[in-house]
């Protein structure tokens, strides 16, 4: 039966359908079982074949005229969008989200090979693990009847093969695409996936040009075993394989694979065609073993040099010449495109000259002979010599660079000679030169970090905890260098740090340090200080580092008032501005001061705008943080506050803007996304404020002023119940957060909840807690009244009388006496003498109380005129406690006063007459 000439006729009408064995041998099934095994044979060499050159959709057969589009459930299919050996992908429709997709298919449907449904079920897992906004990403896989599938995100601006269609691209643009690329493979390496088959046509555009990796069909986990790699076939597509794929040792292609392939991608797009074509695959393979491409600058003479470098790096025979990663590659393409040195290197004559040896074996053999081959070494020779003495000049002369810049303190300028040397060096160079630029290298880095650490400190709001925090980080990274030893002498301590090329920041770093925290050992920042003195070579500000100076209040006043500050450390005056502040000095003027002697300072215009802000002074610190932001446009905190300071004098819209941008700038910050939210809740868009409190929340979910924030915007939306309880959440989290507690008192005296309100009130009151609360290591500010001040105290005694509570409320009366018997406002006397004497008391507490009362009366502070009944009636109160019932009969019985507090002057009168025998 093997031998029946319609066995064949019924493969052929299989292979050239998308029908199933069965149904081609309906009117002869006694065949069914020899045309299935032929049918699966032949679909097994297809993904053999497929593995070895898998076709790009874009340029796969059409489908056959009628070819019934599949029924996917929850998807409308609407049409082919192209074909491949072993899959087919339509554009469909996800009915419930109305969302046009890309859905991938797998032809052969349930008789797929398990090698074809191994390959399909890869490609849709290792793309579903990527998530990058520059990979095509998987959004569903199922099954539907035997047939496996996944749908992906839907591209409507065809792929990058379209694009070239063989003309050079500018070469700017083709380095950001590429290093766009770069990026996107470096994320799938970092999950451990090899794409193996990078190509234009593998990548394909958004309809804005946004590039996308696509087609993982041929990826390879670098865990995988042999199973889905075979040993000896070159899997890929020729111009873009790398000479190890291409003699098709599967086993070493690694992420270097990729990286050579992203060099095909840029050499094809600065020149129109791929580094190797030829007329057939087979010849195309043999030209990337055995050839080096044609060099970028004869089929392109405008495409740079440094570009050209970091293509030929990657398009290097030898996988440890590419680039150690595709980070790696990326990175060295945003060099070129900010005009920084890159950090690959050109090759040199004599390693060009070695590259061609290794390709012409047998006639380098030949020549390479006799008195040629001693003419030939010497040449060599001779070449590498001077362009190794060449080299250490440049290197050298670049590294002098580098410490003239930081002599001028030009750390920027410093930084590009550096990357300069590096990159001339390579991986090479002399050990000498070598060390010496590691030393620079740790010195800038030094730098950099005291840099970062002293101008945090700047845009946090003044404290001791924040100012030990920066003094033990300032101390720590000064110590790692061994910069600082305690048991050297200061002096010994002082040259070595003169012997770098850093004196002057390090300065700037031990001044920084002077502050000594409260609680702290003064010792070893006595010898800090010792070092910073002697490393002081100005005159002028030598007699500053004096200790005597900083106690006396006189002569730092004398200094703030007329010192010249323009040859002075900016972080040393605003050391001396503190110890000036805790002598109870004027420090604001003496930091506008420092301001204008150091106007280009970000320090001097930070450290000024800060205070004015905590101060109470938002409308003028707003011009200082203007022009410390235009200094320092990248600092989260100082865009944080400076939204602070434009929200506290109305100017919501600019201070959103500036708080979106602190917390763009640092997006995992609880303290910068919540303060985006609660200048929304100023706003009145108390919508929107609750889904970006919630969205913090998500992180944070224990944030206290986030919970507040949130409270707050649920309690203007109406939703009170809810409010409450995530006021209370935000008590919880923290007992000692006495806004919390205040809110949740107000929200509830608004409501009525009288107990709940008193019991608030009363956490509020015994709360241990100033305004300025730290979390995440961020001081932040809260402009409310204090547990301590008057306002927060007037009327608990009231409410506690009110239901009930006569223990509180003498409890009260006791701390209300104890805190405010000398308080001199007449509003705030008269209301406290008042409200003791609600319930007879002690005759102590009813002399304090009287005295107050009588305080108020003779205030020669103007009163207004409806004060006066209001003080009338405490007078006549205290009279009647006090039994002097005549006077307060005469009192109350002035109408104006009969006016005010409701029954409470009318029922105090029946009082006083009842006890006087009237009727």
């Amino acid at each position: 039966m093997t031998d029946d000439p319609r066995i064949q006729q019924l493969v052929d009408e299989l292979l050239g359908s998308e029908t199933t064995p069965e149904a081609v041998c309906s009117s002869c099934p006694e065949l069914l079982p020899v045309v299935r095994q032929r049918w699966l044979r032949v679909r097994r060499l297809n993904a053999d074949l497929d593995d070895l050159f898998p076709p790009p959709l874009d340029d796969a057969p059409p489908p056959p005229p009628g070819a019934d589009l599949p029924l996917v459930s929850g998807y409308e299919v609407e049409t082919v969008l192209g074909r491949g050996g072993m899959g087919i992908v339509y554009r469909a429709r996800h009915l419930r989200l109305n969302r046009l997709v890309a859905l991938k298919m797998l032809l052969a449907g349930a008789y797929a090979t398990p090698h074809e449904r191994a390959r399909f079920q890869r490609e849709a897992e290792d793309v579903a693990r990527l998530q990058h906004p520059n990979i095509v990403q998987v959004h569903d896989v199922g099954d539907i009847a035997g047939r496996s599938y996944f749908t992906m995100e839907l591209l409507d601006g065809g792929s990058l093969a379209h694009k070239l269609a063989g003309a050079p691209q500018p070469a700017r643009q083709a380095a950001e695409l590429v290093a766009t690329l770069a990026g996107a493979v470096w994320a799938a390496h970092e999950r451990g996936i090899v794409h193996r088959d990078l190509k234009p046509a593998n990548i394909l555009l958004t309809a804005e040009g946004t590039p996308k990796v696509t087609d993982f069909g041929l990826a390879r986990r670098q865990t995988d075993g042999p199973a889905l790699t075979q040993i000896g076939v070159a899997i890929g597509t020729p111009s873009y394989m790398a000479p190890e794929q291409a003699r098709g040792r599967q086993d070493m292609v690694g992420t270097a694979a990729d990286v050579y392939a992203l060099g095909a991608i840029l050499y094809e797009l600065l020149t129109g065609r791929p580094p190797f074509r030829a007329a057939t695959a087979a010849e195309t393979v043999q030209q990337v073993i055995s050839q080096e491409p044609v060099p970028l600058c004869r089929l392109n003479d405008r495409v740079p040099r440094d570009l050209e470098t970091i293509c030929s790096k990657c398009l290097n025979k030898e996988p440890t010449s590419r680039y150690g990663t595709a980070e790696e590659l990326a990175q060295d393409l945003q060099r070129y495109l900010r005009g920084e040195p890159i950090m690959a290197r050109p090759a040199l004559p004599a390693e060009r000259l070695l590259k061609w040896a290794r390709r012409r074996r047998s006639l380098a053999a030949s020549l390479v002979t006799g008195i040629l081959l001693a003419i030939v070494l010497a040449g060599v020779g001779g070449w590498v010599l001077l362009e190794r003495v060449a080299l250490q000049r440049a290197v050298s002369k670049d590294l002098d660079k580098v410490v003239s810049a930081q002599n001028e303190r030009n750390y920027d300028q410093a930084r590009t000679a550096l990357e300069r040397a590096k990159g001339r060096l390579g991986t090479g160079g002399p050990p000498k030169l070598r060390r010496r630029a590691e030393q620079l290298e740790r010195e800038l880095a030094l730098v950099r970090t005291l840099e970062e650490i002293i101008f945090t400190q700047v845009t946090e709001l003044d404290s001791q905890p924040v100012r030990a925090q920066g003094t033990a980080r300032l101390e720590a990274a000064l110590r790692a260098i061994r910069f600082l030893e305690g048991q050297d002498a200061p002096a010994v301590v002082a040259a070595r740090i003169r012997a770098t090329g850093i004196p002057a920041p390090i300065l700037t770093a031990l001044d920084y340090c002077a502050d000594v925290p409260q609680g702290r050992d003064p010792a070893p920042l006595t010898w800090m200080l010792e070092v910073a003195r002697l490393l002081d070579e100005d005159p002028a500000s030598r007699p500053l580092r004096d200790g005597k100076l900083w106690e006396s209040k006189p002569a730092l006043e004398a200094f703030a008032r007329s010192a010249p500050l323009a040859n002075q450390s900016v972080p040393f005056l605003i050391f001396l501005s503190r110890k000036l502040n805790d002598h109870g000095g004027d420090t604001i003027a003496l930091l506008k001061r420092v301001q204008q002697a150091h106007v280009a300072s970000d320090i001097a215009n930070a450290t000024l705008a800060n205070s004015l802000l905590v101060r109470g002074n938002a409308a003028e610190s707003v011009r200082y943080f203007q022009a410390a932001v235009a200094l320092q446009p990248s600092n989260p905190g100082l865009r944080h506050n400076f939204g602070k300071a434009l929200c506290e004098v109305g100017r919501c819209d600019e201070a959103f803007a500036e708080l979106e941008e602190a917390s763009r700038l640092s997006p995992d910050s609880a303290v910068y996304s919540t303060a985006v939210a609660a200048v929304l809740n100023n706003m009145q868009q108390s919508a929107a404020a609750e889904r970006r409190f919630r969205q913090v929340l998500e992180k944070h979910p224990a944030y206290p002023p986030c919970l507040l924030g949130l409270a707050l915007s649920l309690f203007q939306q109406g939703r009170h119940d809810e409010a409450i309880e995530t006021n209370r959440r935000a008590v919880a989290a923290d007992p000692t957060f006495a806004r919390a507690h205040r809110m949740l008192k107000e929200n509830c005296l608004t409501l009525k909840r009288w107990e709940e309100a008193r019991e608030a009130w009363h956490e509020w009151l015994t709360c241990n807690s100033s305004d300025l609360h730290f979390w995440e290591g961020r001081t932040e500010f809260w402009s409310d009244s204090k547990p301590g001040d008057h306002a927060a105290w007037d009327g608990y005694a009231e409410l506690c009388l009110y239901l009930g509570h006569q223990a509180e409320f003498r409890r009260a009366r006791t701390e209300l006496l104890h805190r405010f018997r000398d308080v001199t406002d007449p509003r705030a006397a008269e209301r406290t003498g008042r409200a003791c004497l609600l319930l007879p008391t002690t005759d102590d507490e009813l002399l304090q109380a009287t005295a107050l009362i009588d305080r108020a009366l003779a205030s020669q502070r103007e009163k207004p005129d409806w004060l006066l009944p209001y003080f009338g009636f405490a007078k006549a109160l205290a009279d009647y406690r006090a039994g002097r019932l005549e006077n307060a009969r005469t009192l109350l019985t002035d109408k104006d006063i009969r006016r005010v507090l409701g029954p409470g002057p009318g029922l105090l009168l029946a009082m006083a007459r009842h006890r006087l025998g009237e009727r």
